[in-house]
């Protein structure tokens, strides 16, 4: 694990470290040799949460569809998060992908704003998380 916390230490200071310019280049490119060379302890989290994160948007587009709590469109439209983990998200087709996710956010928002008349109070009244402080 120890291994593990230096890698991700060494990963995110090496775009920092690496173009210093006190140093020399043979230290910056060790960095990035040493990074490269050892993927797997990277990789290990980053595919099980990726995974994780796709099989809760599947499940959510499932569940708003099923409920028909929002139009049709909403959860089709949030689908559209599934792209981002296979094409690139910058310049147009970012942009593309990107525009679909947002609606659907904002839509599943604005129709959660509605149900409770307008009114975060209203919504508060009714809420049984005790995560935000509102007595059951």
């Amino acid at each position: 694990m120890r291994r593990f916390i230096l890698l991700l230490a060494a990963m995110y200071a090496a775009y920092f470290f690496a173009t210093e310019a006190t140093l020399g280049t043979d230290v910056g490119t060790s960095v990035f040799a040493g990074i490269n060379n050892d993927q797997g302890h990277l990789l290990g989290v980053l595919i099980p949460g990726a995974l994780m994160a796709i099989v809760g948007q599947i499940l959510q587009a499932v569940g708003l569809l099923r409920s028909r709590a929002v139009p049709r469109w909403v959860p089709i439209a949030s689908m559209f998060a599934l792209l981002t983990v296979v094409v690139p998200g910058n310049g147009v087709v970012g942009l593309v992908t990107s525009l679909p996710m947002t609606a659907a956010a904002v839509a599943i928002a604005y129709f959660a704003y509605r149900r409770t008349g307008g009114s975060v109070a209203a919504w508060a009244r009714h809420s049984t998380s005790p995560v935000w402080g509102v007595p059951a």
